[in-house]
């Protein structure tokens, strides 16, 4: 009796203890309740999106952020928050401004006063753990805090702290200014919300364990800019202090204002100008009621028209919050921290830098047009100082750029911290602005340099300012810093340099600040005259207010928003079956009413159903026929449906080696068929032929997937009533299904490789950026390309978008209906394919118009965006081009009739006339004679090329790179290399056939290329692809006798210099 006692006593102290656990999961804030979730594998704690001010809508709009408003229930704490509008860069290669317009990503939304909390384990209220604040980056015109999760910080500090982060308003949302906004509204009201989130932080954070006593501030780029103004704001006293240490990454200090300054005054009547509102009685409140999406696209326009890779709207000196100008308030060392951790990259302002607009300026030039206010002697002066720095204006420029704006704002900040400061050096290749985020931010993906003590000692120095105040108190073992001593100012600066050596270990060490560096920012010729000190050291009023060129109104310009468009062609070869589960029915028809729908769950279906048919293909259209673009009168060409093409066609094939074991655990790949988003099938690519050139143990996967106007009907009405990108969402239904279902047939859901060919490695792309490269859980862990495909990806409801669905709506007779989106869901499909044949075909020559689009769920940016920041959703990557891409794009008739000026003015409608001169005179001066061989490079570099060479450069150090070159080496003449069916590739060597196709195989089985998984390789050792080095990759070709040409060779370096031009120009498709 006793013993059931005590047990009973037991089991009900550990249910109350499991009770009490999971309701500290509700934290109770007084104005609403979250409850979080629980990531069981980290042993992480999220609250995601809670409230922390009233949306900031209606009258709320540029006032300083107001209490949340008290909501009733629990408010679930499980989702990201979206980000407030987005803006970016200054493009132009002149200041003053053009014009630029961009509709709002459904992702963002004016109502985003939102933040997420991460605690270790479950919330202890009692636990009083130090906090960190993360601020991110952005300019103060773009980012959010997706892929900068608290939950990392918390593993690489060993746990025991609480991270919060949070959405600040951007651009004119969060940083209009001008007497206007003074007298009506708050000036910095981005800055505001984040002094809101730490007074939050002060109030609320010990519910979750947190100690307000303990709250270090962090941020990089313009969040470590941030950090900056809470540092010297109300002139360095704060009262009561919201936070105790400092840290940043790459501090931004941009040309700070006076808030009625002509710059800021101009900004604001600019604002009201394309508003419609500059003639108004009272110009502040028909701002305030002007609909959220015009505003969007007014911030996108202001924010574009600044110089090249400058920001506009910013931070500037308010009279309260910002007393002066933040050097002022440095130089009296009067400051809100005591402590300042620093950390910027060696490269700070390549990113920045155009390297076309460089070309056609002097040094004095870029100077005059980066800092308008500056006049003539200070010019000379900063011109003079660079000008024996680098043997190209682009590297003068680059150092220009990241001294004036990061390197030497982070020397004038570590000065005002003498004896407390820690400075550090980002220098791991090819350290540019922002390659240091991964390394805080890992998330699911690996960063470029993937060492497990240089993530201690690099990531480790943070967290433990975080939790001891002291980079040298490192709070998880395996640590390999050395002693970091303080950065002193008037003596030779010690600071810590973080790297690799060449032989791939971590360096990591003391070194003694460069004394020319120093000189540039500290000495008397140097930015600290002209541009640090303003006010004391120089006529800086003067200057701000005569001198300053004031941009001219707006033209019309473009945006480009990736590499443009084209067709795809492909080698058709036989069947070769070895055990198929053809016609696997994971999607049910979708007549009628799913049409137009993300894919459902599969029906049931009674009985065994035999997969022993090759599925048909999913309804087919073609690529552009006109010679014209913009587009004209469509065609009403209809085309009855095939028999072999049938709507419900959502099938995927299944091939295993030998009979099913469904305990073997094999890798699988999961193959996805090109065509440009408008034709073709899986027949002819079976993955039986992937089986066999692996030597068995794989399990491969192909699928059908919806195409044109079925797939890729685009617009607002879609986004409304339906699903935007239906084609990859089928795409990634197949993944969900491999991963629920793979097993049974003997494969490993966590082994799994993402591999296309054209539109489907375009479609690999698409799903390597998805939801901001952070798909949960995860749906492939590698990924393969062969000849990747970008066109143009337009926003969901930008014009060419819309356009396409009313031209839809006009060619199947809905125009009139009160519901267009009902009419065309209620058409027949032999006509529904009849228009998409029309549609299809009237594109400009050889390319593509219903392809995916920025739908701000799935897509949530334009791909390449995603890419540059590294954020992707795998780690390692093969990538494959043929030598002559765009040979088959490019009509021999058409060009005869042009010039390569008017083919390009067709290729890229959205191009300026100086744009479409750039690409023109680029390929005129590459010893091409014919417009033909202009055009066939253009079209292959612009949309397979130079995409490749990009995503490349996100996987450092994990991506290897192919060169297919087998005469005639053009677009689709690899793919019967790896599908040869019955048929007999165009070079029939087995050494050449196992070392090719073996190296895809190579990577699905072992994850390299290296490891063949058959006998007969002639293939050399294959090295990682790095950017910022001379790239090496490998080339498969042939000698002129027939034998294997297989071999290392470096990038062509200017190849990679058109490349950069087309990742410049992406700004400018239309709106």
């Amino acid at each position: 009796m006793v013993l059931l006692k005590s047990s009973l006593t037991c089991i009900l102290t550990l249910l109350s203890t499991s009770f009490a656990a999971n309701a500290t999961q509700v934290v109770d804030l007084g104005y609403a309740k979250y409850q979080a979730t629980l990531d069981a594998s980290a042993n992480v704690t999220n609250f995601l999106g809670i409230r922390y001010a009233a949306p900031p809508v209606g009258k709320l709009r540029f006032q300083a952020p107001k209490p949340p408003l008290v909501q009733p229930g629990i408010q679930m704490a499980n989702v990201q928050p979206v980000g407030c509008p987005q803006a970016g860069t200054g493009d132009l290669s002149t200041n003053p401004f053009r014009g630029l317009k961009k509709r709002q990503s459904s992702g963002e939304i004016e109502d985003c006063l939102m933040l997420n909390v991460h605690v270790p384990g479950t919330v202890n209220p009692r636990a009083k753990m130090p906090v960190i604040f993360f601020i991110h980056g952005g300019g103060y015109e773009a980012g959010t805090t997706a892929g900068e999760s608290g939950a990392d910080l918390i593993r690489e500090a060993g746990g025991g702290i609480v991270a919060v982060e949070a959405e600040y308003r951007l651009g004119i949302f969060g940083f209009l200014a001008g007497e206007e906004i003074k007298k009506n509204g708050a000036l910095n009201a981005g800055l505001l919300d984040q002094n809101a989130v730490l007074e939050w932080i002060q109030k609320f954070i010990h519910l979750f364990g947190g100690d307000p006593e303990q709250v270090t501030i962090w941020g990089e780029s313009a969040g470590a800019g941030s950090v900056l103004q809470h540092l010297v704001a109300h002139r360095g006293n704060t009262q009561p202090p919201l936070f105790h240490r400092a840290m940043t990454s790459s501090t931004f200090l941009p040309n700070q204002y006076n808030f009625n300054d002509p710059v800021p005054e101009f900004l604001f009547s600019e604002t009201a100008r394309l508003a419609g509102c500059a003639n108004v009685t009272n110009t502040f409140d028909c701002l305030i009621a002007v609909p959220p999406a015009q505003l969007q696209d007014i911030n996108v326009e202001v924010c574009g028209n600044g110089f090249s890779g400058t920001f506009l709207l910013v931070p500037v000196v308010d009279g309260e919050f910002i007393v002066e100008r933040p050097i002022t308030t440095l130089s009296t060392g009067r400051l809100n921290s005591k402590t300042i951790l620093m950390v910027e990259n060696t490269d700070e302002g390549s990113p920045f830098v155009n390297v076309n607009v460089t070309a056609q300026l002097t040094l004095q030039q870029y100077v005059t047009a980066l800092m308008p206010q500056f006049n003539s002697a200070q010019i000379d002066l900063i011109t003079n100082l660079y000008k024996g720095l680098g043997s190209t204006v682009f590297e003068q420029a680059s150092l220009v750029m990241g001294d004036s704006i990061f390197v030497c704002p982070t020397y004038t900040l570590l000065n005002s911290f003498q004896g407390t400061a820690h400075k550090g050096m980002f220098a791991i290749p090819p350290a540019t602005h922002g390659f240091d985020v991964q390394f805080y931010f890992p998330g699911n993906n690996t960063p470029a340099f993937a060492n497990p003590q240089f993530d201690a000692s690099f990531a480790g120095a943070f967290t433990a300012v975080i939790k001891f105040g002291d980079p040298n108190i490192h709070p998880v073992s395996n640590v390999i810093t050395p002693n970091w001593p303080v950065f002193k100012a008037g003596n030779p600066g010690i600071e810590m340099r973080f790297n690799r050596t060449e032989g791939g270990q971590p360096d990591i060490r003391t070194f003694t600040t460069d004394p020319q560096q120093v000189a540039r920012c500290d000495g008397n010729a140097s930015w600290s005259v002209v541009l640090l000190f303003p006010q004391e050291h120089s006529s800086w009023d003067e200057v701000d207010r005569k001198s300053i060129r004031l941009p001219a109104a707006p033209r019309c310009a473009f945006m480009n928003d990736q590499w443009g468009r084209s067709k795809l062609t492909w080698n058709a070869v036989g069947l070769h079956h070895v055990l198929q589960y053809d016609i696997l029915n994971r999607l049910p028809a979708r007549l009628r009413k799913l049409r137009f729908q993300a894919p459902q769950p599969p029906l049931v279906q009674q009985g065994i159903q035999l997969a022993n048919t090759q599925p048909a293909g999913c309804p087919e259209a073609g690529e552009g026929v006109l010679i014209t673009n913009p587009f004209r009168g469509l065609q009403k060409k209809r085309k009855r449906q095939q028999n072999t093409e049938i709507e419900d066609c959502l099938m995927l094939n299944v091939h295993v080696s030998g009979p099913i074991n469904s305990k073997a655990r094999m890798p699988v790949v999961f193959f996805i068929h090109g065509g440009g988003y408008e034709a073709l099938s899986t027949a002819g690519m079976s993955g039986a032929d992937l089986v066999k050139e692996a030597g068995g143990g794989i399990v491969a996967v192909e699928t059908e997937y919806r195409l044109g106007v079925f797939g890729f009907l685009p617009g607002a009405e879609v986004k409304k009533k339906g699903a935007l990108n239906a084609g990859i969402l089928d795409q990634q239904a197949a993944l969900q299904w491999i991963q629920k279902f793979i097993h049974l047939f003997g494969g490993d859901a966590s082994r799994v490789t993402i591999w296309g060919e054209s539109a489907g490695a375009g479609s690999v792309l698409q799903h390597l950026v998805a939801h901001g490269g952070n798909t949960q859980p995860p749906l492939f862990h590698q990924a393969m390309t062969s000849s990747t495909f970008l066109p143009n990806q337009y926003n969901f409801d930008d014009p060419v978008p819309e356009f396409l669905y009313n031209e839809a709506v006009r060619l199947a007779g809905c125009t009139n209906s009160t519901d267009t989106f009902e009419c065309l869901v209620n058409l027949n499909a032999g006509e529904l394919e009849g228009i998409n044949v029309a549609m299809c075909e009237n594109g400009f020559s050889d390319t593509f118009l219903l392809v995916p689009v920025v739908d701000g769920e799935f897509i949530v940016e334009r791909p390449v965006e995603t890419i540059l920041k590294g954020r992707l959703n795998a780690r390692t990557l093969l990538a494959v081009t043929n030598s002559d891409e765009g040979f088959i794009f490019v009509n021999s008739t058409f060009t005869g009739e042009m010039t390569v000026e008017q083919y390009v003015a067709g290729l890229m409608p959205q191009f300026s006339q100086a744009q479409v001169q750039l690409v023109a005179d680029m390929y005129k001066n590459i010893g091409l004679e014919t417009v033909f061989d202009q055009a066939d490079k253009i079209m292959g570099e612009s949309i397979f090329v130079c995409p490749t060479y990009t995503l490349l450069n996100a996987f450092q150090g994990t991506a290897r790179k192919g060169l297919f070159a087998i005469p005639p080496g053009t677009h689709g003449s690899d793919v019967g290399f790896y599908f040869p069916g019955n048929g007999v590739p165009a070079f029939p060597n087995p050494q050449f056939d196992a070392s090719f196709a073996g190296a895809f195989t190579g990577v699905v089985k072992f994850g390299d290329p290296n490891f063949h998984p058959v006998p007969n390789v002639i293939t050399p050792e294959w090295p990682v692809f790095r950017a910022g080095f001379p790239g090496v990759e490998m080339l498969f070709n042939r000698t002129e006798d027939f034998q294997p040409d297989i071999r290392t060779f470096s990038t062509d370096p200017k190849l990679l210099a058109r490349c950069e031009v087309w990742k410049s120009l992406a700004p400018f498709i239309p709106q």
